[in-house]
């Protein structure tokens, strides 16, 4: 039976080892509010959409508005944002949270391996060997020839016997 190793080279212990819960960077949800003596027009075109607005001027000569910001807030925004006066952006980023099995103590990528096929003698990398199921046994097609089961037995390397010799090896070098 041929064994696909794990490339020594590749082993690194996963910062994140054990965990199951994953965040990711989710929508971003942004308002907007300003009170000023005059309220700039790109404030009421899109992507802003005003929900509340005043434009009596209150006792102080002030205008007021809020609203929401719908899509990507583009550098160019930004800029404007700082430069008008006695406006206020909020911006709350909403997180996805994905719950999925504990990650593992390790990660490694196995060495390119080719195996031979015993019908039309191809050499195929073995990530190219196709795999189909029946029932609960799988068979090995290749991409090649299309026959079932022509390459020799194989199984990949359990990470824990690699770290086995890896650690053993770093030991006495």
């Amino acid at each position: 039976m041929k064994i696909i190793k794990i490339d020594r080279s590749t082993i690194e212990k996963n910062p994140n080892a054990g965990s199951t819960r994953t965040y990711l960077q989710g929508n971003s949800h942004a308002t907007f509010e300003i009170k000023s003596e005059e309220i700039p027009q790109w404030l009421s075109e899109d992507p802003f959409y005003p929900t509340e607005w005043s434009l009596e001027s209150d006792s102080n000569g002030m205008n007021s508005m809020k609203g929401e910001i719908s899509g990507m807030i583009t550098e160019e925004m930004i800029e404007k944002f700082k430069t008008t006066k006695g406006l206020h952006v909020n911006i709350q980023n909403v997180p996805i949270v994905i719950d999925h099995m504990p990650e593992p103590d390790y990660f490694y990528e196995y060495e390119e391996t080719t195996l031979k096929c015993k019908h039309c003698k191809s050499k195929v990398d073995v990530n190219d060997i196709e795999t189909d199921w029946e029932e609960d046994y799988s068979i090995k097609v290749c991409p090649v020839c299309r026959r079932i089961d022509s390459f020799p037995k194989y199984r990949y390397e359990k990470i824990e016997d690699a770290l086995k010799w890896h650690f053993s090896f770093q030991q006495w070098s």
